[in-house]
């Protein structure tokens, strides 16, 4: 297509451009086009995770894991501190060591993500630690490093995030591994590595080398805990000044135990309230080197979602001071409007149309036109009627089945209907022919400047198979098609947050706008609400013998520990 060439163009020259009329699944063959052909990392952002996880679903079917991360970040700064996932603490480091090690990868994010400051990269490339066999390492060192990197020093590592320290055994348990290493060492060289299993400690397999990543991205050398701490003992002797003794008091008993925190070297959530006394204005997108590149998703949709995070923000901010947990001059994420502004990297805006776009100014604008591809239920006539119609003006089609037992299967039905298609990989297209490929995709679209066309079994049989990547689930839970399914006293597993009550629908209003969450209950009465756009993130839990399941505790590693054992039986 003519419309690549430019813009491809465009990413030499370091312009701002705006591709419209391109969405879905073709949009998901650009985007996974540009890193194949160009080799730079990529940061897409879109407007919520749950559609960063669609994306980024939809690209898992052409790209590789060491091609695609996530960087998911809670949409509100309130819903993180209550529940501080492992799962996307683990997310967010895969994807920042990949930009640091500048890899041609794809990382998909959300508003939120933008907004997030972050440590220095240069920081955080020097916070990892490579391990070697037979390699030379000081016992006292690793320890404090291992502290510095956000790990928990425990009687035995058990849990991700955990190290412990027995004779001249260190065990490290990292978030991206699905067992902890043991390093054994003698004296000051490493007698072995291997990873083991924590129920049993027996050995599961021997390693050679082993990279060992910050387990959060609250990263701080001791000179800025230092400073960081005598900061906000500061700000909190300037601000008791002005309260009451009773109003300073309580604001002294939420700040100090930070502060210890800070000074001790620990890493708590709560610490991400106070991000912007750590932090410059170091975000995401500073991560990404001078030749990578920024997607953006529908502009005047980013626009509205940031406006209702900052509203509802500034709701709970209110509650917050009303309590004296803050500083009445708090700070919470970056603007993410001015996050764009200020970016310098070759950037590529997606939109339908291209009103709606405020005072962005684009260096260029690329038209594609894209035709969502109709429904055949079926009917195989109708689909041989249609590809002699495409054949006959010498487009290139490619039906995209789930997996090669459906390739198979497919492959057959269209044989006997007299449909002739040649069976191929996605790696070797074949232009001007019919073909049938293993490959998923969400939708069949036609790009007719570039004489494509491809067509899925949702479109042919009515049939959707989805790719899942990523996604651990259990056998004792099962998918919800609407909220609706739910009634009060259900017990339901949330993907990041483990095994809670569902207690209900409740309606907020927020600055005018109604919006409907799912209330689910946890240990010690604690809450998450959840917002009726994320059911995907739920499902039902049930059980053939009527068993209560055990709740989980929010941001516990119980949940952790059981996911990870599921996934290694797997």
């Amino acid at each position: 297509m003519p419309q690549y060439q430019q813009i491809v163009e465009g990413f030499d020259r370091g312009d701002r451009e705006l591709v419209t009329g391109i969405t879905g699944s073709a949009r998901a063959l650009m985007i996974s086009t540009l890193l194949q052909k160009e080799q730079r990392p990529m940061i897409f952002v879109t407007d919520t995770m749950y559609h960063a996880d669609q994306l980024t679903d939809e690209l898992s079917g052409q790209l590789t894991d060491d091609q695609l991360y996530e960087f998911p970040v809670e949409e509100l700064l309130a819903a993180e501190i209550a529940t501080s996932s492992p799962d996307f603490q683990s997310q967010r480091i895969q994807a920042l060591s990949a930009l640091t090690q500048a890899k041609p990868a794809v990382i998909v994010t959300s508003v939120s993500g933008l907004r997030r400051q972050l440590p220095d990269p240069k920081l955080f490339s020097q916070a990892q630690i490579d391990l070697k066999a037979d390699g030379e390492v000081d016992l006292e060192n690793l320890a404090a490093r291992l502290q510095r990197m956000g790990y928990v020093r425990q009687k035995l590592a058990d849990a991700p995030g955990d190290f412990a320290v027995r004779g001249s055994i260190v065990d490290i348990y990292p978030l991206d591994t699905d067992y902890p290493v043991r390093v054994d060492l003698f004296d000051t060289e490493i007698d072995s590595l291997r990873y083991f299993d924590p129920s049993t400690q027996r050995s599961v397999e021997n390693i050679t080398s082993i990279t060992i990543h910050p387990v959060t991205d609250m990263l701080m050398t001791p000179d800025q805990r230092q400073a960081a701490a005598t900061k906000l003992n500061q700000k909190l002797a300037k601000e008791q000044k002005q309260l009451s003794a009773d109003d300073g008091d309580l604001l002294a008993n939420s700040i100090t135990p930070l502060i210890e925190s800070l000074t001790k070297g620990d890493v708590s959530a709560e610490l991400r309230l106070f991000a912007s006394d750590f932090f410059d204005k170091t975000n995401l997108l500073d991560y990404l080197n001078d030749k990578g590149l920024l997607l953006i998703d529908d502009y005047p949709r980013l626009r509205e979602t940031n406006k209702q995070l900052e509203t509802d923000e500034a709701n709970w901010t209110v509650d917050k001071l009303g309590a004296h947990q803050i500083f009445s001059d708090q700070q919470f994420g970056l603007q993410f409007q001015n996050v764009i502004r200020r970016d310098h990297h070759a950037e590529l805006f997606f939109a339908l149309f291209q009103k709606g776009m405020g005072n962005m100014r684009f260096d260029q604008l690329v038209e594609i036109q894209t035709r969502a591809m109709q429904q055949f239920f079926g009917q195989m006539p109708l689909l041989k009627q249609e590809i002699e119609r495409w054949q006959a003006t010498k487009q290139t089609v490619v039906m995209m089945m789930a997996n090669e037992e459906r390739l198979n299967k497919v492959s057959q039905t269209l044989d006997d209907f007299g449909i002739n298609a040649v069976m191929t990989k996605v790696s070797d297209i074949q232009p001007g022919t019919v073909q049938i490929v293993p490959a998923p995709s969400q939708t069949g679209f036609e790009l007719p400047d570039a004489k494509l066309v491809v067509i899925t079994e949702a479109e042919m049989f009515k049939q959707v198979t989805k790719h899942h990547r990523r996604r651990q689930t259990m056998k004792n839970a099962e998918r919800l098609k609407s909220y609706t399914d739910l009634k009060p006293g259900d017990y339901v597993v949330h993907v990041n947050h483990g095994i809670g009550r569902f207690e209900g629908m409740q309606t907020l209003e927020v600055d005018g706008v109604h919006q409907d969450y799912m209330t689910i209950d946890y240990q010690s009465d604690a809450k998450l609400f959840i917002p009726v756009t994320q059911l995907n993130l739920i499902q039902k839990y049930v059980s053939s013998e009527d068993k209560k399941p055990h709740i989980n505790k929010l941001g516990g590693s119980d949940w952790a520990k059981t996911k990870k054992k599921s996934r290694c039986q797997d």
